[in-house]
């Protein structure tokens, strides 16, 4: 059933089946939107795609399965609608087309298809990772004990139950693998953490790659000055200075391997 919003804007509500992923004895859950947005832009209409439902949504952009008409081949879709962004908004998108249309093909990091730019739209064509993030995998590797029903609130740090050596070494190896692809191009990625983290499917041999390259920027190697954005608990100190280099990527993914082994982060806030 269609339901009609404000001008021209249509969704239809329908039932999309929740991803599911194991990890040992573990199944977690990644719940796909309900919501199809099925505006698609005029650009990516002139290419040959048509949206289909949302995968997830960020704070200025939403990602969407796009299917090639032609070919019936299926990608991830990032759509920033530039109408009522802020500039910085649009900056970082537009930084991400332009980062990950120079990385080259590598198997951790998400593999870029095509990308578009007019007035009111970016479009980003990437390839398309249905495993969830290493966020939600880490979130829902959690042990079902009494407790932890009777005290939900703790779900996120204290009922973690933490990777094995063996599987946090997998994970981790193809985290840095990235990063020195990143490095190796001139990309600081700067931007480390579990959700800019996909698994490429929901089986035991899944690849993580690295996504989100908004808050990327190119380095000549020296560190470069910005106002500091996007802080998390996985930030190294330099960049809540404003200071931009290489090795902050570095300290991200050890904050990471902590994370993966202990079941808590290293740090209780980005403070």
């Amino acid at each position: 059933m269609a339901d009609k919003g404000q001008g021209n804007k249509v969704f239809v509500k329908d039932v999309i089946e929740p991803l599911t992923f194991s990890h040992g004895t573990h199944t977690a859950i990644g719940q796909l939107s309900r919501e199809k947005d099925l505006r698609t832009p005029k650009l990516l209409k002139e290419k040959g795609y048509t949206l289909g439902g949302v995968l997830g949504k960020g704070s200025f952009a939403k990602v969407y399965k796009c299917t090639e008409n032609e070919t019936g081949q299926v990608f991830g879709c990032k759509i920033t609608r530039k109408i009522g962004k802020l500039d910085e908004d649009i900056e970082m998108a537009n930084t991400e087309l332009e980062i990950m249309k120079g990385l080259p093909v590598h198997p951790n990091l998400v593999a870029w298809k095509d990308g578009f730019n007019d007035e009111r739209t970016i479009v980003i064509l990437m390839e398309l990772c249905e495993g969830g993030t290493l966020f939600d995998q880490m979130k829902n590797k959690v042990s079902p004990t009494e407790e932890f029903h009777s005290c939900p609130q703790f779900c996120d740090v204290i009922k973690k139950v933490p990777f094995t050596e063996g599987e946090a070494a997998t994970v981790i190896r193809h985290i840095i693998e990235a990063i020195k692809a990143c490095h190796e191009n001139g990309v600081m990625r700067l931007d480390v953490k579990p959700d800019n983290i996909v698994l490429t499917d929901v089986g035991e041999n899944t690849t993580y790659k690295l996504i989100d390259f908004g808050l990327s920027l190119k380095f000549t190697g020296q560190k470069i000055n910005r106002q500091p954005i996007g802080i998390t608990s996985y930030t190294a100190p330099e960049i809540t200075k404003g200071e931009c280099g290489k090795e902050a990527d570095i300290w991200s993914a050890g904050a990471i391997l902590y994370e993966l082994l202990s079941g808590i982060p290293p740090f209780s806030s980005p403070s």
